[in-house]
């Protein structure tokens, strides 16, 4: 035969034409193995016979139609290198693994697609996300409630961005407007369906994006759901009937509490029997202390607070000593989300007389009540500083304290010395970006002078005396300190 014959087999034949013979097999690799040689070594030009490249191009085709089983299952390192670059993100992003994601497996169980867009928001939320870990989903089951609506998790996502985009300090509203969208058109489709019952998750989507809305500070949208919200849980017979999921009831009170401390507007649910059960007070020294000082003090031209007011600033004590445990277990965490809804409702349910501003006593009721909101938000919620939502509270803080007044020539106890300085701190930390903040400052370095306040630690024991969460309240309170020259400004009054 010449040495330039191919001879090929096909394996169109009857079944038994895979049993080859020696011969056959001998020949089968004499081919493989001259097919190897010529990709690998190529005859030069000058040798090579005018059909050549035809040869070598039907040779190629037909070697890799079939696979010998002595040929090696070994991959060259080169091989190995090029399977592992086919697993590198190059175009910059970085992807999060499914398994870094709960609830996205290897197939996508969600009911909506895992764009990059989501997939960052659910990283976030699982991995970053801090807010209301205690007063919303203190049972750890918040996301496997939701997750299986696709509406309910849109409006999720929605309110996720909204409080990243606050949280990191960036300004991506594709992904807010995009969740939000969609939880609005789903919303639609349900209410459209006559047949359609009124489910409770479809009741917490509403809910959902109130609190986005609030947390963004969308008075038109947020108003109009929260009364379409009201409207859904009226007829589902009150916030009592849901009882039965307490992390859906939660999120539908916390809707109600966002909108009325966003606009200063009534609430729409009465407090719930069933969470008003709340942490046992380590003791009631804030009112006793505070009633015995102003009896032995006499005259003063600073009234008593309001003993509502007290009694929230008492329980805000014990709920600030309880999540500064290091460990918790469920009923724990229970009773401090419980405590944190009665607190809330009852410092948004307070309501007290116009005082007029040329009165010579002041009553520090309205102005302590509003710094213990923002304390609750800030401390306790975990909410982010910089969230526009902020913006009605810390203005209204504002209006209800004296202007043109020398707070350090005031003449009072100190414990109402030292509540007036908690409530310049907190305003003075809330309103940081915001051009009134100089009032704040000012207001801290003059109750600091009637206090005779001349060094940080004395600063600090006395804003212990009133409320204080030392991972919150001490970064912020040595900075305040620092940033002002506080000791130099003291010295020079």
């Amino acid at each position: 035969m010449p040495s330039s014959e191919l001879q090929f087999l096909t394996t169109s034949g009857p079944a038994d034409a895979g049993k080859l013979d020696i011969v056959h097999r001998r020949l089968v690799r004499s081919h493989a193995r001259r097919a190897s040689y010529r990709r690998s070594e190529p005859f030069p030009a000058a040798s090579l016979p005018s059909n050549a490249a035809s040869l070598r191009r039907e040779a190629k085709e037909y070697a890799s139609r079939f696979r010998l089983t002595s040929w090696s299952t070994k991959t060259s390192k080169r091989k190995r290198v090029d399977t592992k670059q086919r697993d590198i993100n190059v175009s910059g992003r970085e992807i999060v693994p499914a398994k870094l994601s709960p609830g996205v497996g290897p197939i996508n169980s969600l009911p909506l697609p895992l764009i990059p867009m989501t997939e960052s928001l659910l990283y976030f939320y699982h991995f970053e996300y801090r807010v209301d870990s205690f007063s919303i989903n203190p049972e750890g089951n918040f996301f496997s409630v939701i997750c299986n609506d696709a509406a309910a998790l849109h409006a999720l996502l929605s309110a996720v961005a909204t409080f990243r985009n606050v949280q990191v300090g960036i300004e991506d509203q594709i992904a807010m407007v995009h969740h939000g969208s969609e939880a609005v058109r789903l919303i639609n489709e349900k209410l459209a369906d006559q047949e359609a019952q009124l489910s409770t998750l479809l009741i917490a989507t509403v809910a959902a994006l109130v609190i986005a809305e609030a947390a963004e500070r969308n008075f038109d949208r947020a108003s109009i759901h929260m009364r379409g919200l009201a409207t859904m849980v009226e007829l589902r017979g009150g916030l009592q009937t849901f009882d039965h999921c307490k992390v859906i009831q939660r999120l539908i009170a916390w809707a109600d509490l966002s909108v009325s401390s966003a606009w200063d507007m009534p609430l729409s649910f009465p407090l719930l029997p069933s969470s008003s059960k709340t942490l046992t007070p380590t003791s009631d020294q804030l009112i006793s202390e505070t009633a015995i000082q102003f009896e032995i003090f006499g005259p003063s031209n600073v009234l008593m607070p309001s003993t509502s007011v007290l009694q929230s600033l008492q329980e805000l004590q014990s709920i600030s000593r309880a999540i500064s445990a290091t460990s918790f277990d469920r009923d724990q965490r229970v009773a401090i989300s419980d405590s944190i809804y009665v607190v809330e409702h009852q410092l948004l349910s307070l309501e007290f007389p116009r005082t007029k501003q040329c009165s010579t006593r002041i009553d520090p009721s309205r102005s302590l009540c509003l710094a213990a909101l923002v304390y609750l938000h800030l401390a306790i919620r975990e909410l982010p500083l910089r969230a526009k939502r902020y913006r009605g509270l810390i203005e209204r803080l504002f209006d209800s304290l004296r202007h043109h007044r020398d707070l350090s020539t005031l003449v009072s106890p100190e414990m109402s010395l030292c509540f007036f300085l908690w409530t310049f701190f907190l305003g003075a930390t809330a309103s940081i970006g915001y051009p009134f903040r100089s009032f704040f400052v000012d207001g801290v370095v003059q109750v600091s002078a009637a206090l005779q306040i001349r060094s940080y630690p004395d600063f600090e024991r006395c804003l212990k005396q009133v409320v204080w969460l030392d991972r919150f309240c001490r970064p912020y309170c040595a900075a305040l300190w620092d940033e002002i020259g506080l000791h130099n400004r003291l010295a020079a009054l």
